[in-house]
């Protein structure tokens, strides 16, 4: 069952790494963030029972690839702390801190192998079990939770400072589940001291220690690689959920940037793509003022009724009509208002940007489907371009 979990864990790591690094690595705290998880994950595949066993085969050293594993864990933590730097310092000062920590990082693995070397131990899965009452290997147990527990700090640190930060909520949900990882990271941290100490007073091993080592080991490094994947799938799910709105949108905003195409904004977002867009259409009603048909809201309101239309489903009809009646008088160059203020506005909404999409989407389907909203069009296309219509000239 621990092979399977610390597995998983790992590939999901490698996942993280491989989406991270694919999206680009704008900074230097995002390059350590890809070798964290990468590490992470090779580190998860390295101390699983069933790789220990298999490197047991050829290892010039017993437990040779439990330090590999340990090492790994002990880069990634390195690399946490890197991000932080980055993140909280200067350059130049973030380097030096930096090459700092990599020294004592790497001091800390040379000793631990030293340690492993003298302890004179032969390969056991039960490692902590059999031989952490020996001080060489509690020294060695020792130097490995104290960094991991360092390393776990500084990611606590710097979870907290991005997720007061962010406005995303997927990412402040994957922040947050992260955090419980780090947590849970702790935890382990502390139980591997308490067992030492354990060991160091009793003459009885820990009962259990290894299950609630690789249970809380590997709690942590789940919710950790978890949390890593929550806005990867949140950004897939955003996008496509925006492509729906704007394809909601196109049938209202591709008529009114025919006939208004200077309305498109210069700036092209995906992230932004929707908001752009009723901003665009508002923009648009706006510049059509002129040309709205001072009779429209009252024959739509009026075949609305008629048709058991209620509520504000009314007033989405209303627009779209409106709308739809002004791109007519546009095209034909009358104008039913020489004072744009006096004409008819679009609603003025809540606001609130969400609802104002969420509205305009229901306008837009209005425009491009309902047959009042296509009556009332082809009523005033006749009309404009009857000569029995008397529009005010332009001015």
């Amino acid at each position: 069952m621990v092979d399977y979990v610390k597995y998983a864990v790992g590939v999901l790591c490698l996942v993280i790494a491989v989406f991270k690094a694919r999206q680009g690595t704008v900074n230097t705290a995002a390059r350590y963030a890809v070798a964290c998880f990468a590490l992470l994950g090779l580190a998860a595949f390295a101390i699983a029972p069933g790789t220990l066993r298999l490197i047991h085969t050829f290892e010039p050293l017993p437990n040779f690839g439990r330090w590999i594993g340990n090492g790994l864990v002990i880069v990634a933590g390195w690399c946490v702390i890197a991000i932080l730097a980055y993140t909280v310092r200067e350059g130049a000062r973030a380097r030096r801190l930096v090459v700092l920590h990599g020294v004592i990082a790497g001091l800390v693995v040379l000793a631990m192998g030293v340690l492993l070397f003298a302890g004179d131990t032969q390969f056991e899965i039960e490692f902590v079990t059999v031989y952490g009452n020996r001080p060489t290997i509690a020294a060695y147990l020792t130097l490995f939770s104290a960094y991991c527990a360092a390393g776990l700090g500084a990611f606590v640190a710097l979870i907290r400072r991005y997720s007061a930060a962010a406005t995303d909520r997927a990412l402040r949900v994957g922040l947050n589940i992260m955090m419980l990882g780090a947590f849970a990271g702790l935890l382990w941290a502390l139980w591997k001291t308490v067992v030492l100490v354990i060991n160091r007073l009793s003459a009885s091993p820990v009962a259990a220690e290894a299950e609630v080592t690789a249970l809380l080991s590997s709690t942590a490094a789940a919710l950790i690689a978890v949390g890593g994947v929550v806005p990867l799938v949140a950004r897939p799910i955003r996008r496509a959920r925006t492509a729906r709105r704007l394809r909601a949108l196109e049938p209202l905003w591709s008529e009114l940037h025919g006939v208004l195409p200077e309305i498109k904004l210069a700036v092209d977002d995906d992230d932004f793509g929707v908001y752009r867009r009723v901003i665009e259409i508002r923009d648009a009603n706006l510049a059509l003022r002129a040309y709205c048909h001072p009779e429209v809201r009252a024959w739509a309101t009026e075949a609305a009724q008629q048709r058991g239309i209620t509520g504000d489903q009314i007033e989405v009809l209303v627009e779209a009509a409106v709308t739809a009646s002004a791109i007519e008088a546009h095209a034909a160059g009358v104008r039913y208002h020489p004072d744009p203020r006096t004409a008819e506005s679009p609603n003025a909404g809540t606001g609130d940007i969400n609802a104002e999409r969420d509205w305009l989407i229901r306008v837009s389907q209005a425009f491009a489907k309902d047959p009042t909203v296509r009556d009332i069009r082809e009523r005033v296309r006749t009309e404009v371009t009857s000569t029995a219509a008397r529009p005010v000239p332009p001015t």
